[in-house]
């Protein structure tokens, strides 16, 4: 099969799994670069990149109402809004995690190191 589109990103390793939403595919890589793509040309939309805290990113970014919630190593959630410009609508600090997030039902469960968190999100995971 021949490759429809080749974009090349920030230089950052990316080791989670992109998310595709509303046509744009958003990537994190591991020193907190974000980049989102238009699925269907494989142009930029915007590439930013985001204060990891004490770690790095290795989770994949996963879709919270209308925002893009992405995590690191250290522990930081940050949450941004899905669309093509950038729109950062909070970050908060937990343990260290070395999993992906996961929504449903109106919480956002996340595996830290020693403990497991349910946080209830409405709609918008904003500050």
């Amino acid at each position: 099969h021949q490759a429809l589109w080749s974009t090349e990103l920030s230089g950052e390793k990316t080791f989670g799994c992109p998310l595709l939403h509303n046509g744009l595919l958003y990537t994190w890589g591991h020193k907190g670069g974000l980049s989102v793509v238009d699925a269907t040309t494989g142009a930029i939309a915007y590439e930013q990149r985001l204060d990891p805290g004490d770690g790095r990113a290795m989770s994949s970014p996963i879709l919270v109402g209308d925002a893009v919630v992405l995590g690191t190593l250290g522990g930081r959630l940050a949450a941004v809004r899905a669309g093509r410009t950038f729109e950062l609508l909070g970050t908060v600090d937990r343990e260290p995690m070395r999993s992906t997030p996961v929504f449903a039902h109106g919480r956002l469960y996340v595996r830290g190191l020693d403990r497991l968190w349910a946080v209830g999100v409405s709609g918008t995971l904003a500050p």
